[in-house]
């Protein structure tokens, strides 16, 4: 079953009333409109990974995109997990979408980033060593599809003002 627009609409409005500095994010509008293409039920935490990747300095497409590689965007992971991201080889367990969302953007600032790993590619030798330039190039694919994703008029000025913390490229 496809996530209509409809559902997107509703679930941004509801965000709205209660979170109006995330709802009005052009990010989350991103994020949740390329979820919604691929009937990702992460759909509804578009706020939770841009949220997080500000909290500790990621790239906001960063998560998104490794959950694509990992579990298809949260349809093929391993069940009573909430792990979308292959964390602990796909199995280490997180109490709630939002909860793995937190966790594993933490983990990747702090035994990443903080370590050294500033690229796509030297992140990827640590994530996934087997297949590290593959898995890489399949995250940035990810991370420019989330990009170019058109959102609302209203949003477009914020796109100029909006620095990434951390700039992950091949």
């Amino acid at each position: 079953m496809r996530f209509s627009g409809l559902i997107v609409s509703i679930f941004f409005f509801l965000s709205q009333l209660a979170a109006p500095a995330l709802a009005m994010d052009f990010r989350a509008q991103k994020v949740a409109k390329f979820l919604s293409e691929h009937d990702s039920p992460l759909v509804y935490f578009a706020n939770d990974f841009v949220q997080q990747a500000d909290r500790y300095g990621l790239d906001y497409r960063l998560l998104v995109a490794i959950s694509g590689v990992e579990s298809t965007f949260g349809k093929q992971y391993v069940a009573g997990t909430f792990n979308a991201y292959g964390w602990g080889q796909g199995t280490f367990p997180f109490a709630s979408w939002p909860d793995g969302i937190a966790a594993v953007s933490q983990g990747l600032r702090q035994n990443y980033v903080d370590k050294g790993a500033k690229t796509l590619n030297q992140i990827s030798y640590i994530y996934c060593p087997p297949s590290n330039l593959s898995w890489a190039a399949k995250v940035q694919r990810f991370m420019d599809q989330i990009d170019a994703e058109q959102v609302g008029d209203s949003y477009v000025p914020a796109l100029a003002s909006v620095t990434p913390k951390l700039s992950l490229t091949l």
